[in-house]
């Protein structure tokens, strides 16, 4: 298929083809493996962040640069399938933490779990809306299996953005 997007590597890629290399994906311009020839898990690139307000969990951060890596592809599954896609393109995390350290939630312990905690509200919120909004937009909304608390053994689900990779797909 004839497609306007460009295929660029990931460090490499200005936002601009990144977000456009997503659409072409998602309007079946062009397929994972596609996208996979010039993408790989372990990819990093910078990306600049907004300062963000102390917001849900009390600490602010500056703005500053992140390095965001590639963790996997189709591994996601979306809450809303788009053009018969039922997974997200690409899963991808901040490299390093953010210079300020926080809590998950007010208790200072995992009490309700990912499902109920101010760190959730504070990665779908306010650090989605400190990406830049060219990448923002095209964030996809995925389902998260996450255990409640520390070393349950009943997996529960979540919509979400932006999230912390939880335990169950850690170990």
């Amino acid at each position: 298929p004839q497609t306007s997007a460009t295929l660029v590597p990931w460090s490499t890629a200005t936002e601009e083809q990144i977000t456009s290399m997503i659409d072409a994906y998602y309007n079946d311009e062009i397929t994972l493996d596609d996208v996979k020839s010039v993408w790989s898990v372990g990819d990093s690139r910078e990306m600049n962040i907004s300062a963000m307000a102390a917001t849900y969990v009390s600490e602010s951060h500056d703005a500053q640069t992140v390095q965001l890596t590639i963790i996997d592809f189709d591994h996601d599954d979306l809450i809303n399938s788009v053009n018969g896609k039922t997974k997200a393109l690409v899963t991808v995390q901040p490299k390093d933490c953010l210079y300020n350290g926080g809590y998950i939630n007010s208790t200072v312990n995992n009490d309700g779990g990912w499902e109920e905690c101010a760190r959730r509200s504070w990665c779908n919120d306010t650090f989605k809306n400190a990406v830049p909004s060219i990448i923002s937009n095209s964030i996809k909304n995925v389902i998260k299996e996450n255990y409640k608390v520390y070393n349950d053994t009943t997996i529960t689900t979540t919509s979400d953005y932006c999230f912390l990779l939880s335990e169950t797909e850690v170990f």
